[in-house]
Order: C-alpha cells, then structure tokens, then sequence
C-alpha cells in the first residue's frame, strides 16, 4: 500500500508529497490522518488560493438543505486565497454555519522547535469575503485541526495527546470554553442535536467521546474491535463509525452501546448519509460501500478513483473526493491529480469525474467548498 505523507506547509507552499520518507510530517489535514492517505493541494503562483464556482442547481426551487449536503455541477469562477491571513496557514476543516463559512487553519514552523499555531476564519458565503480572525490555543504536538458547528457554536477540534475541543460562539466569535478530551482525538466529528461526537484513541484502545453541547460534558466509550476510528456520521437515530484498520463500519446507539458491525472495503474513511444509506469511501482501493441502514445489507461500487476520500450527498447523487494517478492508478505512478466522483446514490452509476483542488467538503445551501475551491 503506498501512503502519501503530508510535508510541513512552507511560506508560499500548499502541500507536496514524499513516497519514500517514514518521518511523520505536519500539513494540512486533506484526506484522513497522519497515519494514513492524505490530498496533495494544488498551488497557484506559490500561494493557496479557494477558487470560486457559479452553479446550476437541480431544482431552481430546491430550498438549502444544509442536513443534506446538496451540491452541484459548476463552472469555474474567479478565485481567492483562505487561510492567509497568517503567513503559511492552511485549511485543515471547515464547517458551514448557516451564513458563513468557517475555516481551521493550522500552521507548524519548519524550523525547531516547531511551533504550532491554529485559528479560526469566518468567511461571508455570498461574496467570499473574510470577516474575522480567531486566534486558537492548541498545544505544540498538534497533528491536525477540524470544526464543527451544532446550531449556535462552532466547535475546533485540536487533535493531539489529549485532545481539545474549543467552543466558539458563532454569533459573535466569543471563545465559550476549551474542553479536554482523554483521549487522542480522531478526525471525524458529528452532532446529533445534543452531542458531539468525535473518535479517537486512548492508551493503544478505540475510543468515542461524545461531547453535552451545553456544558462541555465529556462521556468516553470503548470501540471494542473497531482498529483505528477514523470518521462518524449520526442517521437521526444511531451513530456510524469507520473503523480504518478493521475495514468494518460500526453502528451505536445514544448511549454508544454497539449494535452492529458490518464489513465493508479496505481502510474505510470518509462517510455520509442520504436520509437512508450510509455511504463510506474505502480509501485505498477506490470503492464505496453503501449501507442500508434499516437491513444492514451492504452493496459495493466502483468510484472510478484511485482512492476516496469525503463523500457529500446533494439529494441525488452522491459525491466522492479522491486521487488520480496520470499512469497507473494499481502501482501508484506518475503524477498525483486531485479529483472527484459524482454517483447516482439510487443505483451507484457513477455519471462524471472532474478535477478538484482539494478533499474537504461543505456545504453552504448554494455552493459547495472544499479546502481551497468552492462549487
């Protein structure tokens, strides 16, 4: 299996790549985690820039459906640099708060001792424009950065040993409170209107904190035979868990009692749910798998990618980030491309690839972002 190690984001630099080295680097959070894949961004005039994108919606009457994550085709527009603000901040997460966008940058010095530094941007969706800045205290053996928003917060997750997760009012910008996690936080987040949940991992054992948005509460549960959590989504009932090593996905129920474990692809990542399936990108081999949530019946689907990445369902079709290899998808030669997969979600018919600048994806009700574009 090849992996794609994250170097640390120079100035003027988005991300490369390093096929041979073993070193663990620090950059922007693109596909899973520092133990896994992970998006090379592009670079624009030695810069990160978000490009923006006009859309054709599928029903001119369609109303936003943020629940959904509907999104759709797009032809390229102006674009903008996110996350320079600060020299050498990139985007690692960003969650959509029903009028803006927000973004955790994270930057690490590449000169000892290394520090890191993270904040939060506010981003106006209409216009693209920046509104604020929010410094974030994280510690300095940070892997990564994600946000979440449950309504009213916004909530940054610094994943390290242990994690922290700071609550940020969305309204106006006020740091609410930073809560400790026990656990080594894993990138997936999701909020079931009452919690948030994120995986992780604790003294070499999987793990799932879920969060009591109003206070801060933290309740930990064992993952029993799950083998590195990676990402999670909430069906209005249960919750849903990737397992990346043990290439299952893991049903919960509120009080994160286990209620089933299916097989899915190898190293399953990235996840979503269409209001009946939960869909998973097995990250290396280049599948979905989709899961009935009521039978448990899984299918099986071709992305037409070399790997996947995050999915996001617009209602009809189910959307896939990934990675090309411009030679050989099987031995992993030639150039690396960023790209994604549109699906029909009834059948699993893939209907167009197209390229892409990145594999973080939210939704805003009219377009839809990634880390540096926006469809």
């Amino acid at each position: 299996m090849i992996r794609f190690r994250p170097i640390t984001m120079f100035a003027g630099r988005c991300a490369d790549v390093d096929l041979a080295s073993s070193v663990r680097y620090k950059a922007p959070r693109i596909l899973l985690s520092s133990r896994k894949c992970f998006f090379v961004v592009s670079v624009i005039a030695g810069a990160c820039f978000l490009s923006t994108f006009a859309l054709n919606a599928q029903n001119a009457s369609n109303p936003k459906q943020v629940a959904l994550q509907r999104w759709y085709q797009a032809a390229a527009l102006p674009t903008q640099s996110v996350c320079t603000n600060s020299p050498g901040f990139s985007p690692n997460g960003l969650a959509f708060d029903g009028a803006h966008m927000w973004f955790a940058c994270f930057y690490q010095d590449p000169n000892p001792p290394y520090t890191e530094q993270a904040e939060l941007q506010e981003y106006n969706v209409s216009d693209n424009a920046l509104l604020r800045t929010i410094p974030i205290a994280i510690t300095n053996n940070s892997l990564a950065v994600n946000v979440l928003f449950d309504g009213a917060n916004v909530w940054f997750a610094d994943i390290d040993t242990p994690g922290t997760l700071t609550k940020v009012q969305a309204s106006t910008g006020a740091i609410l409170g930073t809560f400790t996690l026990p656990n080594y936080s894993g990138f997936g987040m999701a909020f079931d209107g009452t919690y948030v949940w994120i995986v992780g991992v604790l003294n070499n054992t999987d793990v799932i904190s879920k969060v009591l948005a109003t206070t801060g509460a933290v309740t930990t549960y064992q993952l029993y035979s799950c083998g590195s959590p990676e990402n999670v989504v909430f069906d209005g009932s249960n919750i849903w868990i990737s397992c990346w090593n043990g290439y299952t996905v893991q049903e919960l129920n509120s009080s994160g009692a286990a209620l089933t474990t299916i097989a899915v692809g190898n190293f399953p990542g990235g996840m979503a749910f269409d209001g009946t399936n939960i869909w998973v990108g097995n990250s290396v081999e280049g599948s979905l798998s989709r899961i009935n949530k009521s039978t448990h019946v899984m299918t099986l689907f071709a992305s037409g990618l070399c790997q996947d990445n995050y999915l996001a369902f617009d209602g009809k079709y189910l959307w896939v980030t990934g990675i090309d290899f411009t030679v050989s998808c099987l031995n992993g030669i030639g150039n690396i491309v960023n790209m994604g997969s549109k699906m029909l979600a009834s059948t699993g018919a893939q209907v167009a690839t197209f390229p892409m600048n990145s594999g973080l994806i939210a939704f805003d009700g009219v377009s839809m972002w990634d880390g540096y574009s926006k469809y």
